[in-house]
């Protein structure tokens, strides 16, 4: 039975997913690539009834953003991530330490808030179980995740940006899913906006207009 925590992101995903040709033609289409590392910790959380010290890690994530769709200054953009997590705590006398890989997918309200600098808001989805255990099938309702962030986004030249960013899980997820990605993160990173240019379809509308103009030419 699907989880109604699941609800919400697929529903995002399938609405993103049936607009992205009319957005795109309509849009500007513009990649960025970004890469960047935080600490991430967890309030308060259990393991087998007993509390969990220093619940803590750090992480790095590198991936890309599309701008899908755009409206005066502001944005939605659409992103794919891997983010690499790396946590440590300690269980009475007993300390661990784990790492583990995530697939992260931000999607993002971006809107200006001065001449250089942006302010993007929105949900990452990723994944709770490690890769090799994970229901694609979405049958175990708590195989995914959302979870909500803020981010800050300077430029530094005309391509070049900094970003600080902060992102926390509200959703009724049992603890143990906290261990290997925390609820509580916070960081800071780099990145490029890229603007990929398709040269066949600059080609193919090239040949177009050329015709145009040549039937205009024989009138």
């Amino acid at each position: 039975m699907k989880s109604n925590n699941l609800l919400l992101p697929i529903i995002y995903i399938i609405f993103l997913l049936l607009l992205f040709p009319f957005m795109v033609a309509f849009g500007q289409p513009k990649h960025s690539f970004f890469l960047n590392t935080g600490f991430t910790f967890n309030p308060s959380v259990e393991l087998d009834e007993q509390t969990v010290k220093n619940s803590n890690g750090y992480f790095f994530t590198i991936g890309g953003l599309k701008k899908i769709v755009t409206y005066k200054d502001n944005s939605l953009e659409l992103g794919f991530a891997l983010k690499t997590v790396f946590t440590s705590g300690q269980i009475g006398n007993a300390s661990f330490n784990t790492a583990t890989l995530r697939l992260a997918i931000p999607i993002r309200l971006v809107f200006p808030v001065g001449k250089k600098c942006w302010l993007a808001t929105g949900m990452i989805i990723q994944n709770n179980e490690d890769l090799n255990t994970l229901d694609w099938r979405l049958r175990n309702k708590y195989d995914w995740r959302y979870d909500f962030f803020g981010e800050i986004k300077c430029f530094i030249s005309k391509d070049w940006f900094l970003t600080t960013s902060g992102s926390i899980n509200l959703t009724k997820i049992p603890d143990p899913f906290f261990i290997n990605d925390p609820k509580v993160t916070f960081s800071i990173g780099i990145g490029k906006n890229v603007l990929i240019v398709n040269k066949r379809n600059n080609i193919r509308k090239a040949r177009r207009k050329q015709k145009r103009k040549n039937k205009k030419n024989k009138l």
